[in-house]
């Protein structure tokens, strides 16, 4: 069997990337929870956000990752969709670009 290297580092990346949510989130399952909540009403809003927004309701969570690993599991979960970028606001992302996200039809219809 030939092994494509590329898709072995991406598949690699991936996995890591998903038990590292995992992490983030496991630690504080009340936050979560909340951020999640925020989350999905965000995403029935009709109006773009972004993690600024979920950090301002929630705090910023238990981990440096914590708020990326709700957007994470909220794209995965076919809620949100990617729509823009903007920067960060909280000094300690040193004004990063990141995602604003819209809810879908499935946030909408929930």
């Amino acid at each position: 069997m030939i092994v494509d290297p590329a898709q072995a580092l991406l598949d690699l990346s991936t996995t890591l990337r998903d038990r590292g949510a995992e992490g983030a989130l496991s630690s504080s399952p009340e936050w979560a929870a909340e951020a999640w909540d925020v989350l999905k009403s965000l995403a029935r809003s009709g109006r773009p956000f972004s993690v600024n927004d979920i950090r301002e309701r929630v705090g910023p969570g238990p981990s440096s990752g914590s708020c990326g690993a709700v957007v994470l599991n909220g794209l995965k979960a076919k809620w949100i969709r990617h729509f823009d970028d903007e920067r960060a606001r909280h000094v300690e992302a040193h004004a990063r670009r990141i995602g604003v996200y819209t809810g879908t039809d499935k946030a909408r219809s929930s």
